[in-house]
């Protein structure tokens, strides 16, 4: 009996003793809380989209009618790399903005946080944006020339195949005019994708037509031309 009345004090011991830590945790979790205070953040940003460029991209967005929020800092290069964009209201609600960020061709993870004047911020918008450049125009292919061939003394007819890459917007081509043999001209002229012949006026044989394609990336804000292609004349 003796020794079941002392495993009973040493139990109530150790419960007691796991209860008095137990109760100076929750003590310091409060107390913690207390100093840090309650965490206030900004409102996010809405309606994020992004057009890649060639070596930059645009970013638009609309911040809501959180009147504290006096800027939005775009973060990147795990946020060692930023740009802040001022917030100029003049009318409440919601307010559209717009910026264009320059940076070499690559990949880039870009965070988003709105900021007031007392140092809160709202929550991190990631997005992820692919830049195009150099690398890409390596890879960008002209339309195809089908056949070059003569029709008259001293015109070329230029017959094309179907677009194949759906990125190309128009093609140019630039050769030498000698329609006056003492002062040939280069001109340059625009085929448009549906154009499927075209006529060319004081060819001469053995000079270069020259042809490049002016594509546009999905969704790109920039025009970027293929590296150039000559085609020979007959």
């Amino acid at each position: 009996m003796t020794d079941m009345k002392a495993i009973i004090k040493i139990t109530v011991l150790i419960y007691s003793f796991i209860s008095l830590i137990a109760c100076d945790d929750m003590n310091c979790l409060h107390e913690e809380y207390l100093k840090k205070g309650e965490i206030i953040y900004t409102g996010v940003i809405d309606s994020l989209k992004t057009y890649p460029g060639n070596n930059r991209v645009r970013f638009t967005w609309e911040i809501n009618s959180d009147p504290r929020v006096t800027k939005v800092v775009l973060y990147w290069n795990e946020r060692n790399d930023s740009t802040i964009v001022q917030v100029n209201r003049t009318t409440a609600g919601k307010l559209p903005m717009e910026t264009i960020v320059n940076l070499p061709e690559g990949t880039y993870i870009f965070e988003f946080a709105t900021k007031d004047d007392d140092g809160h911020q709202s929550l991190y918008v990631e997005q992820s944006v692919e830049i195009y450049g150099d690398k890409l125009i390596q890879t960008l292919r002209n339309r195809s020339v089908e056949d070059i061939s003569d029709i008259s003394g001293n015109s070329t007819k230029v017959s094309w195949y179907p677009i194949e890459d759906q990125t190309i917007q128009y093609t140019t081509i630039k050769y030498l005019d000698f329609s006056d043999p003492d002062n040939p001209t280069e001109k340059k002229l625009r085929i448009e994708n549906t154009e499927m012949e075209t006529t060319l006026s004081g060819i001469r044989s053995g000079e270069i037509l020259e042809v490049v394609s002016s594509h546009l990336p999905a969704n790109g804000l920039d025009i970027i031309d293929a590296l150039p292609k000559g085609y020979e004349f007959p």
